[in-house]
């Protein structure tokens, strides 16, 4: 129903700013039309509520971006629209003042007692003019009017034709809206850490070499690209391995990141043997969110290998550590696996 009422008022939006186009250009014919002004004058004055009411009843007042739908030939429509928006509202302007301040003078035409004269907006004293400029003058106010009348079509015309194409086109899930940034987000991570390892090819650097090419290996790994994260990691692990001066840090954080991946990939007990090792180098290092939460990691897989005795062990591990780090998401994680994992383990 919605989507009828829309179009409808886009129609009439549509209808009415090229009327009003093409009553504005007639005025520069240089026909004599004054004595022909008065009815449409009246009609287009109560013409441009139409397209605000259609607004008012879609509450449509906001633009969808282009982006949303892609680069359509609707997109570039409405960019042409807006385009067109913005010099219709210049030229407006531009016509108010001129007709305004410069011919009429802050007068309009009228009859007065049968006279032809030039009345004031303040109560100023009439002034008589001619016929013929009467004439005239009634030309310039309509120019000037019909300026506004452009503008009063075209703002609810933009605004409904997106409203339109945005019901026509289906209302965007959030879910998808969700997903599609989250897409984004990796593509652009990917492509950071790309331009970061082949810059960093380029220089006798390679703890920054294996660091930057961890993150990229984390990077795949996040936008599911499970074939391309596995040699990044690979990488990582043998420059660390091969070094002296590594950090045991950095070192913990590419094991875990590579524990991740084979749990993913399905090989758990890589992945388990991964996370002990982890586990020891956050161990090492007294990181108590990383020793919290590769605990809970190893829990979930010795769960999931059916090592039940070693589960309570490393989910008893995971509970206590949890105790002493202040990192919220560490803690949130440690308390999912605990509720996940204590029915089974005390039935």
């Amino acid at each position: 129903m919605k989507r009828a009422i829309s179009l409808f008022f886009l129609v009439y939006s549509i209808i009415g700013f090229v009327a009003s186009l093409i009553l504005h250009l007639s005025l520069y014919s240089g026909s004599d039309l004054s004595t022909s002004l008065s009815r449409p004058w009246i009609f287009m004055h109560f013409a441009i509520v139409g397209g605000w009411v259609g607004l008012l009843i879609l509450r449509k007042f906001s633009v969808v971006p282009p982006a949303t739908y892609g680069q359509t030939a609707e997109s570039t429509f409405l960019r042409i629209g807006t385009i067109l928006f913005c010099v219709s509202l210049f030229f407006e302007l531009f016509n108010f003042m001129y007709y305004e301040e410069r011919v009429l003078r802050e007068r309009y035409p009228d009859i007065i007692d049968g006279q032809y004269v030039m009345a004031g907006y303040h109560g100023s004293k009439p002034l008589k003019v001619t016929e013929q400029e009467y004439r005239q003058a009634v030309i310039y106010q309509a120019r000037k009017t019909s300026s506004h009348w452009m503008i009063c079509h075209l703002i609810p015309c933009l605004l409904l034709y997106d409203d339109y194409r945005w019901r026509r086109l289906g209302k965007p899930k959030l879910s998808q809206g969700k997903s599609d940034m989250t897409k984004l987000r990796h593509q652009t991570q990917i492509l950071k850490y790309k331009m970061a390892v082949a810059g960093l090819r380029q220089v006798d650097e390679p703890l920054k070499l294996a660091h930057a090419v961890r993150h990229l290996g984390d990077s795949y790994r996040r936008a599911g690209e499970v074939a391309l994260a596995e040699p990044c990691y690979d990488e990582a692990l043998s420059i660390y391995h091969s070094r002296e001066d590594r950090n045991p840090l950095d070192l913990a954080n590419a094991i875990r990141g590579y524990a991740i991946l084979k749990s993913q990939m399905g090989d758990l007990a890589e992945s388990e043997e991964q996370w002990i090792e982890a586990h020891n180098l956050y161990k090492y290092t007294n990181v108590m969110s990383g020793v919290a939460g590769s605990a809970a990691r190893l829990a979930l897989l010795t769960h999931e290998r059916s090592k039940l005795d070693q589960c309570k062990e490393w989910l008893s591990i995971a509970v206590k550590t949890a105790d002493f780090t202040d990192d919220p998401e560490v803690v949130q994680h440690v308390n999912e696996v605990r509720a996940q994992l204590e029915p089974s383990l005390t039935s």
